[in-house]
Parts: structure tokens; C-alpha cells; sequence
């Protein structure tokens, strides 16, 4: 897992280089962003940007980059009004731990805290708060305006001291430390207060497991000559940055030797600062010093990892098939390493051809083309041959885990291509001009004909008023609560026509509330069709009067709803709905929907899913450009999918679907 947040070492050799080098600069402007609580500081003289964020990080940035919304947060109103234009005079530790206090010429300074719960505080030269990015009340100290500042408890480090004082701690003073600890490590840890990852680093030097009882360590000078050994490190200048998958996982200042080349990349960096920079660059805005996006930079590692990937495969192919010849040598000379393998086990360095053999306690080392294993003393030949082909069957199975591990990165980066892609016709798809008719509930019948339906009282009235005329055809659910739906040209249509504009009033019915598995539906004429009710009779907002024989469909018409992606004219895909036949007809790809339980913000995700896994990573994009929010109008209600097709792609042409139908008063216009 990634770290957090920066440790005692990491901070004392940032004011120890960074804060020094920043002296004498001036603030040029100070921002703040509410969303990620970050301080950002301009100084004259570099490109890149002070980060100040509390409980985790304090560097230079070339990554984050000021807000281009400014917001008059007290704390940035407060700290522009005294700090523009004023130096950075001083950069020191506040006691010995994790709190940074950053002086100014003009008179307040700016204390960040980077230990948990830390804040950012621009405190007066009295030691009064002037202004805080939160407010804060615990047992031992406020955070508020106008409240003297007080720092968070002091916590005993003795790894702070190594660092400030660069002396190496007393035997009996970390011999202490690392009693309080059940093992080694935890007594670094808690004993002495040094960060996990430098306890780690410093016992992998001193070649001390981790799991080590306190009371089995001989030599606890070794562990205080490293722990000074890494601060001396801290401070030469460089960063570290170990990478798995191209994705960073730790920063530091002293190389990390503890992480093997195998499975880690160590990347080494100019400063501390840009190994910080791309550690916490997941929280960051997107933008690099050369320009390049967020998403460009992940592609380019996760591609260089899959370079990596192969290379250590093909490594460990050639590194087994090695041991397996040389297996097979030694077979063949077993009275020569029969007395080879005697005299390193009565402590004899022996180098013959290539193959040497070194005493190492009770084990011999056996090295043969550059590779290493360890065998008892006093093995014979057959047992170093068992060894060798075990050593191969090992670096075999690790050359199958690199290609795991290459297939692994691959459909990252397949997702993020996708992603790109994506965007890129999303884009298409906000600029795309709607038709009049996509504000309503639509289809395309079969036979190519446009139907409408009203989503309230309000549409329905609308779609009758203003779409219906003579030689359309109205239709209704026998239900109360189902959509006036208007088929263009419906007195001309045939069966099926009537039936695919007749699962729009089906499916957007309370029928679908009620989860009934099919409804009554009925046609009329343009002229059956009034507003108003017979005498003394009222008539409810929305409501329509259907006069003469009602033609009811010959079966009742089930209640689901196919829901597809289709191309238009341009090639932007957007959504469709209405019958199977039809949808399949148009689509690229569909689902069939039932009443069911999920909500509608559930239901488009699935549907969104379910299309890009049929369409595959060609047409994947095209679904995913069509935001969620333009999915979920066409969902009746609670649903659940039923089934995914792909469809026969023949497209929706909008402008020649509206040309051809004929249309009454303000529907003249094709675009609404």
C-alpha cells in the first residue's frame, strides 16, 4: 500500500534542504483548494508550487496547480493580506516532531503540522491563530482565530534526535528503545519512535529479521550506527521512489535497498521533492511540468512495466534454463564436485570453471553463472543436482508470475484506453443537437416511423396538442397512469408499426410499478381525440377524451422494454428504445428489461456494462460515452436485466426521420 503521508526523516531532511534553498524567496500569491485542504504557495524564482497539506505533506510541486476559481476562504484572504510580497525568512522543526514552521519577513509565519489530525495555521509573531484550515478542540489544544497556538504533544523519537543532533545514539539508550517491543521491529517502532519503513530498511542493512526477539540482538550499536548512517543519507539531497506496476508506493530520501529489483522499480530523482511530487500525485490536478496529462503518464508507466515484466520473465527463463545445464554438467563430473563440494565443507573458497563454492556456516553457497543457492554442508553431487533443478522450477515459476503480472497491467491498460476513448466521443455526444422528439418517450418503428409519448401530464398534453394530426393515430394502455403515445403516420402503418409505438405506452406505465407482465393497449384515430369532456362532465390536467370505438391491440402487450446504443448520421451514438424488433433493428447492441429491483442509477450502470461486454473493446467506448444520465430517463422504474443482444447497427438518421414525418403547428420545426 502506498503511504500516506511524509515521516520524521522525510521532514527533517526537507527543512534540512528544501526549506534551506526556499530562504530569501518571495511569495508572489497563495492559494487554497476547500476540497483537498491545501495551502499552495508561489515564490518568485521557480515554476514550481509549495504544497502545504495537513497530516500529510509539505514539498515543491511541479504537479499541483493553483485553482482557477478563487474562493475568499479566511485563511487564504488572511495569509495573501500579510504574506504577499513578503520573504521566507526562516524553514524550522517545531520540537522533535512532524511540524514544520515557516517564517516570513513581514511578521506571521505558517505552521503546518504533518502528524494525523495536523493542520495548516497562519499564527502571528504574538502566537495567536490569525486564521486555520479547520477548527479544532481536544483535551490539550484549540485551533480557532484569535486562540494562542499550541502545538500538538510532543512525542518522544529518538530517531527525530539522530536526525537534528547527526550523532549516533548510546548502546544502552536504543538497547531500551527496542525492549518495549515484542520483536525488533515494533521496539523501532514504539521503543524508539522510527517509522516503519526506516525500521524496516535499517534492519534489512543490518541483516537482522524483522520477527527477532529484542532480547536475541547482540550488537544494538549496529542498529544506532544505521539509523545515523540513513539521516546522513536523508540529507545528501536525492529522492527515492519505489514503483510496483508503475504505480508509486513509497518516497524516500536514502535509497530503499530493502525493495528487490525483481518485483520494484527504484526510480531516483533530482530532489525529495519530486519523489514526494509523484507520490502523492494520485490527489493532485493532472498537469506535469511537460505538459502531459495525468492519464498520458499512467500510460506510459503502466507500458513500461509491462517492458519490465517481459524482461524479468525472459530473465528467469534464461537463468533456469542455465541451472538445468548446468544440472546436467554436473551429472556427468560428479567425481570432480563430489571433491570439489569436500573441500568447501572443510572450509575452502574453491573456483573452478566458472563454479564456486563458498563456506557460509553450516551451509555452503554454490554460485554458477552468476546465480546462487545454498545447500547443507557435507551434500554430495546428487544433492546439488535435486537443488539445481529445484533453483530452475523456482525461477520458472516466477517468470509465470511476471507474465501474470504483465496480463494484470495489460487490462489496466486497456481500461484506460478505453477510458480516453471514451472521452473523446463523450465529448461528440454534449455537442450532439438533440430533435425535438427526444424530449419526450421515444421510438422508431420498423417500418421506420416516429413515435412520441408524454413522461407527465404535462408532455402528454403537449404530444397530443402539438404532434397530433390527421393520419396519425393515438394509442393508450387500459390502464390509468400510461403515456398518450402518438404514431406518426399511423393510419398508414401496418401491425407491426402499431405494436412497437405500442410498447412505449406499455412500458411506461404504472403497469411496470405494478410488475404485471402485460397490459392492454388500444388505438383511435387523429379524430377520436378531444380535450374536451362531455357536458358537465370535468376533465383533470393531462387528461384526453377518446370518443367512438377504441381498436385494442390482439394480444396484450408485454411489459418490457428493449433499451439499445445506436449511431446517428455523424456516427455519435446515443440511446434508443422501444420493442426488441425495433431496437435490434437500429442498435448497435441492447438489453431487455423487466420490472425488478434495482433503481435506475443501478439499472443504467448495468445496462452500460452489459452493452460494452457484448460490443467488446471496439465498440466499448461508444457505450461509455453515453453518460449515465441520459441512460436513466429511458428506464420505466425499478428494473432488472433480462438479456444482452447485439443488434444489426442500421443507425437512426434524425434530420430524415423528421423530414418525413408530417407534422402540425410548432412541430413544423425539426429541432426543439
Amino acid at each position: 500500500m502506498a503511504r500516506k503521508s511524509m515521516n520524521i526523516v522525510d521532514v527533517v531532511a526537507w527543512v534540512e534542504t528544501t526549506g534551506k534553498a526556499i530562504r530569501g524567496r518571495r511569495v508572489s500569491n497563495i492559494y487554497y483548494t476547500r476540497e483537498e485542504n491545501m495551502l499552495l504557495i508561489k515564490l518568485q524564482g521557480t515554476d514550481k508550487i509549495l504544497v502545504a497539506e495537513g497530516g500529510r505533506r509539505l514539498h515543491l510541486s511541479q504537479r499541483v496547480r493553483p485553482p482557477q476559481e478563487y474562493k475568499p476562504y479566511p485563511l487564504v484572504v488572511l495569509a495573501r493580506k500579510h504574506l504577499r510580497g513578503s520573504r521566507v525568512e526562516d524553514v524550522r522543526l517545531v520540537g522533535e516532531d512532524r511540524v514544520v514552521e515557516i517564517k516570513f519577513s513581514k511578521g506571521p509565519s505558517i505552521i503546518v503540522e504533518l502528524v494525523p489530525r495536523g493542520v495548516i495555521a497562519l499564527v502571528s509573531s504574538e502566537g495567536l491563530i490569525l486564521a486555520a484550515d479547520k477548527t479544532l478542540k481536544v483535551k490539550d489544544r484549540v485551533i480557532r482565530p484569535k486562540a494562542p497556538y499550541t502545538p500538538p504533544p510532543p512525542r518522544a523519537s529518538l530517531q527525530a534526535r539522530v536526525c537534528l543532533e547527526k550523532r549516533q545514539p548510546e548502546r544502552d539508550e536504543i538497547a531500551q528503545c527496542i525492549a518495549k517491543g515484542k520483536d525488533v521491529v515494533r521496539g523501532l517502532v514504539r521503543g524508539c519512535g522510527v517509522p516503519g519503513e526506516v525500521a524496516e530498511e535499517a534492519l534489512y542493512r543490518a541483516g537482522i529479521p524483522p520477527s527477532t526477539p529484542p532480547s536475541e540482538i547482540e550488537d544494538p550499536d549496529l542498529l544506532g550506527e544505521i539509523l545515523l548512517e540513513l539521516c546522513k543519507e536523508s540529507l545528501q539531497g536525492k529522492g527515492y521512489v519505489v514503483l510496483r506496476g508503475g504505480a508509486p508506493l513509497e518516497a524516500s530520501p536514502f535509497h530503499p535497498r530493502r525493495f528487490s529489483e525483481e518485483d520494484y522499480t527504484i526510480r531516483i530523482t533530482p530532489s525529495l521533492d519530486d519523489a514526494l511530487d509523484l507520490l502523492f500525485a494520485g490527489s493532485t490536478t493532472p498537469t506535469t511540468s511537460r505538459g502531459t496529462t495525468k492519464e498520458e503518464g499512467e500510460l506510459a508507466r503502466l507500458m513500461e512495466s509491462i517492458r519490465r515484466a517481459e524482461e524479468r520473465a525472459e530473465e528467469y527463463r534464461r537463468a533456469a534454463e542455465t541451472l538445468r545445464k548446468a544440472a546436467v554438467s554436473v551429472s556427468m563430473k560428479y567425481q570432480v564436485i563430489e571433491e570439489i563440494l569436500r573441500r568447501a565443507s572443510r572450509g575452502e573458497v574453491v573456483k573452478v570453471n566458472g563454479f564456486e563454492v563458498i563456506p557460509h556456516g553450516k551451509t555452503l553457497i554454490v554460485r554458477i553463472a552468476g546465480i546462487s543457492l545454498e545447500i547443507p554442508k557435507g551434500s554430495t553431487s546428487e544433492r546439488l543436482v535435486v537443488e539445481l533443478y529445484k533453483k530452475a522450477g523456482e525461477l520458472d515459476s516466477k517468470a509465470e508470475r511476471a507474465l501474470q503480472v504483465r496480463g494484470e497491467i495489460r487490462e489496466r491498460l486497456e481500461e484506460l484506453r478505453l477510458k480516453a476513448a471514451a472521452r473523446e466521443i463523450a465529448e461528440k455526444v454534449k455537442r450532439r443537437r438533440k430533435c425535438w422528439f427526444e424530449r419526450f418517450h421515444w421510438t422508431i418503428t420498423r417500418g421506420g416511423l416516429l413515435a412520441v409519448g408524454g413522461r407527465d401530464a404535462s408532455q402528454n398534453e403537449a404530444v397530443v396538442k402539438k404532434y397530433l394530426s390527421r393520419g396519425d393515430i393515438f394509442l393508450h394502455a387500459n390502464i390509468h397512469g400510461a403515456p398518450a403515445v402518438v404514431l406518426k403516420g399511423g393510419e398508414r402503418a401496418g401491425e407491426e408499426d402499431i405494436f412497437d409505438a405500442a410498447v412505449l405506452t406499455a412500458a411506461y406505465s404504472k403497469a411496470w410499478k405494478a410488475g404485471l407482465g402485460s397490459v392492454e393497449v388500444y388505438w383511435v384515430k387523429a379524430d377520436q381525440v378531444s380535450f374536451s369532456p362531455p357536458s358537465g362532465e370535468y376533465l383533470a390536467k393531462g387528461g384526453i377524451m377518446v370518443y367512438g370505438r377504441k381498436n385494442f391491440l390482439p394480444r396484450p402487450v408485454p411489459v418490457r422494454l428493449a433499451l439499445g446504443i445506436a449511431l446517428d448520421s455523424e456516427g455519435i451514438p446515443l440511446p434508443v428504445q422501444g420493442s426488441r424488433e425495433a431496437v435490434e433493428k437500429w442498435s448497435l447492441a441492447y438489453v431487455i428489461l423487466a420490472p425488478g429491483d434495482m433503481k435506475k442509477e443501478e439499472a443504467a450502470e448495468e445496462v452500460r456494462k452489459a452493452l460494452a461486454k457484448v460490443l467488446g473493446k471496439e465498440g466499448a467506448p461508444l457505450v461509455y460515452a453515453v453518460p449515465n444520465h441520459e441512460i436513466m430517463p429511458r428506464i420505466p422504474g425499478r428494473s432488472r436485466v433480462v438479456g444482452v443482444y447485439k443488434g444489426r447497427g442500421e443507425g437512426v438518421d434524425c434530420e430524415a426521420l423528421v423530414a418525413s414525418q408530417p407534422l402540425t403547428g410548432e412541430a413544423n420545426s425539426s429541432r426543439g
